[in-house]
């Protein structure tokens, strides 16, 4: 017979009640010694049990449960929908909503007032930081970062 999580528990009440009311008695004889050790085994019996019965209700519930199909840490779709101009509005006005939020929230920096932008969203530009080729080869895994005028870069995103 399987009993459920709340039913082992309810159980597992109603002996420590009985324990209880052994323990409540003026003098304890060698029968009521006994029935306190057995019930006290079944209590930690109930308790494993009751233990164990979360562990495969958990399991039951996480593999009726479909998997999430969000961007998971990536930040990349983030930093493509940003908007710099809304962000700086909404800031200034203290309510960023939006992907703006979600970015801010994940790429929080601690400082007060702080507002957190993706350096592609300023820089329009998008960074490898590693490579495949020449397989082998010193320096294969490391892309030297060339970068471009900043003021040029800067400017459509200045009219805000």
């Amino acid at each position: 017979m399987s009993l459920s999580t709340h039913a082992l528990r309810e159980e597992s009440g109603l002996k420590q009640d009985q324990m209880k009311a052994i323990m409540g008695k003026p003098a304890l004889d060698d029968n009521d010694r006994k029935t306190f050790d057995d019930l006290e085994t079944e209590v930690r019996n109930l308790n494993a049990d009751s233990r164990r019965m979360e562990l495969v209700e958990k399991a039951e519930r996480l593999e009726q449960a479909e998997p999430l199909k969000g961007r998971g840490s990536d930040l990349s779709d983030l930093q493509r929908r940003f908007n710099v101009g809304k962000a700086i509005s909404e800031h200034v006005n203290g309510q960023l909503t939006g992907v703006e939020r979600e970015y801010h929230d994940e790429r929080r920096s601690g400082r007060k007032d702080s507002l957190s932008i993706p350096v592609s969203a300023v820089l329009g530009e998008r960074r490898a930081l590693t490579k495949t080729t020449p397989a082998g080869g010193p320096g294969s895994n490391l892309v030297q970062t060339s970068l471009g005028p900043y003021i040029d870069a800067l400017r459509p995103v200045l009219a805000v």
